[in-house]
């Protein structure tokens, strides 16, 4: 949420910035949806040696990892765009 407020505060500053807004949507993306969500997969960053261990219920959690690590990838490309 810290690269929000500051993403926010750059924005109310120099609204002309609009790649500034494009960033924080994906930022909200990856610490919302994308962190909330692993949080509540199978007791968040506490995963017992079991968990692990169990590659059927590990596959919805690497999948979303995958998927929030995408949201760096969106990250980037507003930065080559600048």
């Amino acid at each position: 949420m810290f690269a929000q407020s500051i993403l926010k505060k750059a924005w109310d500053l120099n609204p002309e910035l609009t790649v500034i807004e494009r960033l924080i949507s994906l930022y909200d993306l990856q610490n919302g949806k994308g962190f909330s969500t692993l949080i509540d997969m199978e007791g968040g960053f506490s995963l017992s040696p079991e968990v692990i261990k169990d590659k059927e219920r590990m596959k919805p959690i690497c999948d979303e990892i995958v998927a929030v690590g995408n949201y760096c990838d969106d990250i980037l490309e507003v930065f080559k765009t600048i």
